[in-house]
């Protein structure tokens, strides 16, 4: 009866002591499970008693991975991506991707092409969410050859075509006039109407002072439109378009008077 009591006791501890040793080993136990569609999931690997020569295994999953998608960017000749750059990348789902261009000189950016579905806009600086694997490009083409001086009062307020203020003006001329018909429309009477005024500037130098102080706005704006969202250069270029066709108006009537008018 004692010897009974013994053997009970030693074989309580034993299980005790495999309770306590066999789990641990377990948990450092992990397997990754491939699964169809990209899937794959993370579990651990857990050793089931078998009466068989092979042991079985249960997999306790402990969750799914993120699901990836590439994309894939390049661009035509005139320009390139800079943000994120050009190439293939990695992404979770649904993260959502900044894309920016830049155009060469005498280039100007024209549309996105590819898997666009998720394209926040058809602009310079914009966004696509990814939902699957894409594959887009940025398509540019070459500017229209312009008339000699074109930046014809700035030139003349200014003194020099290589002022900071024109050049501002132009990358705004650029990517915002000479890309939609509208612009290309505005620029065109700019062209017809202000060569005369130019002139009046030159041999008025006193007038000088006053048409930098008026080109202020548009230069601060055409600042603005170049370094901010989307939907702030929509905003700021409807502005700046109402303005324009403000100021067209003016310098055609000018234009009908004539010089002695001022």
């Amino acid at each position: 009866m004692k010897n009974s009591k013994i053997m009970l006791l030693a074989l309580v501890y034993i299980a005790l002591v495999c309770s306590l040793i066999l789990p641990a080993s377990v948990m450092e136990a992990s397997e990754t499970v491939s699964l169809p569609d990209d899937h794959s999931i993370q579990g651990q690997v857990t050793p089931m008693v078998s009466m068989g020569a092979e042991p079985e295994y249960a997999i306790w999953i402990l969750g799914e991975a993120a699901l990836q998608y590439t994309l894939t960017i390049g661009s035509t000749g005139g320009g390139s991506v800079t943000t994120p750059g050009e190439g293939t990348f990695v992404y979770n789902e649904g993260t959502v991707v900044d894309l920016v261009v830049k155009a060469e000189t005498d280039y100007k950016f024209v549309r996105w092409a590819g898997d666009i579905g998720t394209l926040e806009c058809q602009c310079h600086s914009t966004t696509i969410t990814m939902n699957g694997n894409y594959t887009i490009m940025a398509n540019f083409e070459k500017l229209p050859p312009l008339p000699p001086n074109t930046c014809f009062i700035a030139t003349a307020a200014y003194g020099t075509p290589m002022a900071e203020e024109i050049q501002i003006l132009r990358e705004f001329r650029d990517e915002y006039l000479l890309s939609n018909t509208l612009g290309r429309a505005l620029v065109n009477i700019y062209y017809n109407v202000s060569p005369s005024i130019a002139e009046f500037i030159i041999e008025h130098p006193r007038l000088k002072p006053i048409v930098k102080v008026g080109l202020l706005p548009v230069v601060a704006m055409s600042t603005a439109v170049v370094n901010t969202t989307p939907a702030e250069k929509m905003a700021i270029t409807s502005l700046l378009v109402l303005v324009a066709v403000i100021v067209t108006i003016w310098a055609t009537k000018w234009r009908g008077r004539g010089p002695d008018y001022i």
